[in-house]
């Protein structure tokens, strides 16, 4: 069954379901087309973080790496992510400034500097 939805055109059977590419589609979609849609895997809203380049492995042996986030680039050794500085360059950043950032990040986070905490406590509803 094909349909136009909420989030646009789609092909059903059962319970999978994939989206179409656009609405034209509704009406030019054959069955090999839309069995291979639907064979096909469901895509994902997000992907993995991307690597831009491995920087090498630290004194733990874990390895080092550029990604590209959500926010911006970061250096990361699987365990601690930090982001870079404004004047950090993604593709020439060293493996000492990552490591100094991951340890200044890690340090942050045990020491509890690493996010301002918000007040959860409501105001008491006074005269307006």
């Amino acid at each position: 069954m094909v349909a136009n939805g909420r989030f646009g055109p789609y092909v059903r059977c059962g319970q999978r379901t994939r989206s179409l590419p656009d609405e034209e589609a509704l009406f030019s979609i054959g069955l090999d087309e839309a069995l291979a849609l639907l064979a096909a895997p469901p895509r994902r809203a997000r992907s993995a973080p991307a690597v831009l380049r491995v920087l090498g492995t630290d004194a733990a042996g874990r390895q080092v790496e550029v990604r590209t986030g959500r926010y911006g680039p970061y250096v990361t050794d699987g365990e601690t992510n930090a982001s870079l500085r404004g004047g950090d360059d993604p593709d020439s950043v060293t493996l000492e400034r990552a490591l100094e950032l991951i340890d200044a990040r890690r340090h942050a986070l045990e020491h509890g500097e690493a996010r301002p905490r918000r007040s959860t406590r409501r105001r008491a509803a006074g005269n307006a």
